[in-house]
């Protein structure tokens, strides 16, 4: 954004449809524009400049050249060399129809922490930074037909930047640092050694540029930790079938429909569009959270607990079962484990394990520590507590699906380490099957199938091991959120939501969002071009609209 104002946009803009007419307006008004190249660079840049309207109310005649020598040439598209002490001009008269087209109104978001009767705009306008909220009151957006120059800076037109001309004449002057430009009123600006010094402050980008190399110890006093649920309670956090708060996300594999997502107490939920439905709980009323991690940067969550000086550390992952070549598109046949370790004070122990199958009117039942959909015989959770004592209980309720609780009882000699091992399946597991799963081989199946992934890209390592794990937590993140699927019409098919845990959950409606920060920078910085075609393919098939643009909740033109 240019300083001392707000109104530069960024190139491809998409040009305004008002084609106000200039026969209905007797003295539309105009002005002179002069945009100087040269002042800071210290070497010299050829450019081809051309000054076109950059909307359908603004007309461009009469561009002239100043200071220019003779390798610079003006006409249709100037050619000139600036830089080095060399400042070149071109100036231009402008007019505009005045705006008539109907004013833009803000999208609204109501919710619990809204201003002014909106959570998202009017939070930004009374907390954003200093001079944020009248910058953004200040620009023509909600106008569609304000008028607009775009000045183009190479021969192709792919370069460049737009002005709104009301933020230009509001300010006189714009300073353009990126593209060394500076475009003014003529006879309202000041020099440009003069409009310089008028502003204050710095960009964040030069504040970036001159600062040292960010650390985690500043990152963590800046922000807080939204993974604990201690230091972090607020209003807004998720609510989702009974949990509160930051849910992770993981997934056998690449793609899979059945999805696993982990909430900070270790409970585990089914994501929004999964087709089995279920709740896990893990019962230890009154116990002290003391952290929640994952493994090297891979998706392995481990949750660790206290209470009564017993320390219980749940560690959480999402393996296959069976083979994986087998499954059709996502449709693999998945198990989530849940590992809980007991240790620290000797003494009794007490814990447990509360399962909802979330079936309308199916009813349960419990053989050798396996819990059973009574009408399929489909095995829904199984549990192995070797050195502990395990009672259920079952509600009577089975309208909204029923509920089977498990307490697991026993005692802890001292400097002793006892284990329980839950298998929640996905939907089609038969009775018996569950019993060849081992936890420790599924633990290195699992390692063995991301590390396969990570290391089929580029590799990244720096100081700070939380930035490594970060960087390969990055990865996975990506590969768990698609569904690969096949559509009613028996159709290949993906779905890539904004996130497994919000929002809708059917097609791409982000493809901006998944096309910059997934498809760019994570597959196509590091090498997984297929991936990222393949999702830009199924981006193209639901969102392309008939007049070949793509469509969707970020459709909007400053992020294109």
């Amino acid at each position: 954004m240019a300083n001392g104002a707000s109104a530069v946009i960024t190139a491809g803009l998409l040009l305004s449809t008002f084609e106000t007419s200039f026969a209905q307006q007797s003295n539309p008004p105009q002005t002179e524009v002069r945009v100087a190249f040269g002042y800071t660079s210290k070497g010299k840049i050829e450019r081809v400049v051309r000054l076109i309207p950059g909307s359908g109310s603004l007309k461009v005649a009469a561009v002239k050249g100043s200071r220019l020598e003779g390798n610079d040439k003006t006409g249709e598209q100037n050619m000139i060399q600036s830089g080095g002490g060399d400042v070149d001009e071109l100036t231009a008269t402008i007019s505009w129809a005045t705006p008539v087209a109907q004013p833009l109104k803000l999208a609204t978001h109501k919710d619990g922490y809204s201003i002014n009767g909106d959570g998202m705009w009017g939070y930004l306008m009374e907390k954003g930074s200093p001079g944020q909220s009248t910058r953004l009151q200040q620009d023509t957006w909600n106008q569609p037909d304000a008028p607009r120059l775009t000045v183009q800076t190479n021969a192709d037109g792919t370069e460049g930047f737009s002005i709104a001309i009301d933020n230009l004449l509001k300010h006189g002057a714009m300073w353009l640092p990126e593209h060394d430009a500076y475009v003014t009123v003529v006879g309202k600006a000041p020099s440009f050694k003069k409009h310089l010094a008028s502003l204050k402050g710095r960009r964040t980008v030069d504040v970036v540029r001159s600062a040292p190399d960010a650390t985690l110890d500043e990152f963590k006093k800046r922000w807080a930790d939204f993974g604990n649920p201690i230091d972090w309670d607020v209003s807004w956090q998720t609510r989702y079938m009974g949990t509160r708060g930051h849910l992770t996300v993981t997934a056998a594999t690449h793609g899979s429909i059945y999805k696993y997502a982990v909430d900070r107490w270790a409970n585990v939920r089914p994501d929004f569009a999964s087709p089995h439905k279920f709740r896990l709980n893990f019962v230890l009323p009154d116990a002290q959270w003391k952290g929640q991690k994952i493994i090297n940067g891979l998706p392995i969550i481990v949750t660790n607990l206290q209470k009564n000086n017993q320390q219980f550390e749940i560690e959480q992952y999402a393996s296959t079962l069976g083979d994986v070549t087998e499954a059709v598109r996502g449709y693999v046949r998945s198990v989530m484990l849940t590992k809980v370790k007991v240790s620290g004070a000797a003494g009794a122990v007490s814990f447990g394990f509360a399962f909802n199958n979330e079936q309308q009117a199916r009813k349960l039942t419990v053989v050798n520590n396996e819990v059973t959909d009574l009408s399929t015989g489909e095995t829904l959770l199984a549990l192995d507590a070797p050195g502990f004592t395990l009672a259920n209980a079952q509600n009577g309720v089975v309208e909204k699906g029923q509920q089977v609780t498990f307490t697991i009882t026993g005692n802890l000699a001292a400097n002793e380490t006892k284990a329980v091992v839950v298998k929640l399946p996905a939907p089609g597991t038969t009775a018996g099957k569950l019993a060849t799963v081992k936890y420790d081989e599924e633990r290195n199946k699992t390692i063995a199938y991301w590390e396969k992934w990570l290391n089929e890209g580029a590799q990244f390592t720096v100081p700070e091991p939380k930035v490594n794990e970060l960087y390969r937590a990055n990865l996975w993140h990506s590969l768990i959120l698609p569904r690969h699927t096949i559509n009613d019409r028996g159709q290949i098919h993906m779905d890539l939501p904004y996130a497994n845990t919000a929002y809708g959950q059917k097609d791409a409606d982000w493809p901006i969002n998944q096309a910059v920060y997934v498809d760019y920078m994570v597959y196509g910085l590091r090498g997984y071009d297929q991936v990222a075609t393949d999702e830009i393919k199924a981006m193209f098939q639901s969102q392309q609209q008939r007049d070949g643009r793509i469509g969707g909740f970020a459709n909007w033109g400053v992020y294109s």
